[in-house]
């Protein structure tokens, strides 16, 4: 993920592992909504996959700014 993340010429990246799935339609309303949620400082990623992670940072399905997905320690 990281390689990809690098290669990446975008701002933001979406990761939907294959064994989830969004239960409806992305639309860009909804993205430019999660964006400006996460253009807050506190805000590292908008979780997809519903707190699988409990609470902490999981790949499954997010939304992330690529600088700060390739900022977190140890990936």
């Amino acid at each position: 993920m990281k390689q990809m993340a690098a290669a990446a010429m975008t701002e933001w990246m979406m990761m939907v592992q294959s064994d989830q799935y969004l239960l409806r339609p992305f639309t860009g309303l909804d993205f430019e909504r999660m964006v400006e949620l996460l253009r807050a400082p506190g805000i590292l990623y908008y979780d997809l996959a519903g707190n699988q992670g409990h609470g902490h940072y999981s790949e499954r399905a997010h939304l992330i700014s690529r600088r700060r997905y390739l900022d977190i320690p140890g990936l």
